[in-house]
Formats: structure tokens, C-alpha cells, sequence
């Protein structure tokens, strides 16, 4: 399945199962910038800890793989 929204992933993950049976799950991923995470944890009533631009706790930049976060409920 395509979308028309580039930041949208949508795929199927096929499971086969020892007595044959075979299950599909659609899956989509959404992806967005720190702002825009920023906001949805602002929404979810989050508070931001870390930001890291990788797996390996490197800082945000430009052309980062990823984006991580750790947040934690605001009190």
C-alpha cells in the first residue's frame, strides 16, 4: 500500500505459524522532526529528558538517522 503522505510507511508483516497457518498484520510507521515529537509528548502531557540522534546516544543533527527520546510524566 503507497500513501500520498511521504512521512507515512505502511507495510504488511506475514507470520506463518507451525500448522500452517499464515497471519498478515498491517503495519504503519509515521515518521517526524523533533518539533513535531516535541509536540505530541507537549499533548501526552510528556516531559522531554534526552534527545539522541542514534542508538548510540549521539547528539540530534541534520542528517541523523534517528531521532530518540526519553521523557517521563510532567508533575
Amino acid at each position: 500500500m503507497l500513501s500520498a503522505d511521504p512521512r507515512l510507511f505502511t507495510f504488511d508483516t506475514h507470520f506463518r505459524f507451525p500448522g500452517g497457518e499464515e497471519v498478515s498484520a498491517p503495519q504503519t510507521l509515521r515518521f517526524m522532526g523533533q518539533d513535531e515529537l516535541r509536540s505530541f509528548l507537549d499533548q501526552a502531557d510528556l516531559e522531554p529528558i534526552d534527545w539522541y540522534g542514534d542508538w548510540d546516544r549521539s547528539p540530534i543533527q541534520s542528517r541523523c538517522p534517528e531521532i530518540i527520546v526519553t521523557a517521563r510524566g510532567r508533575r
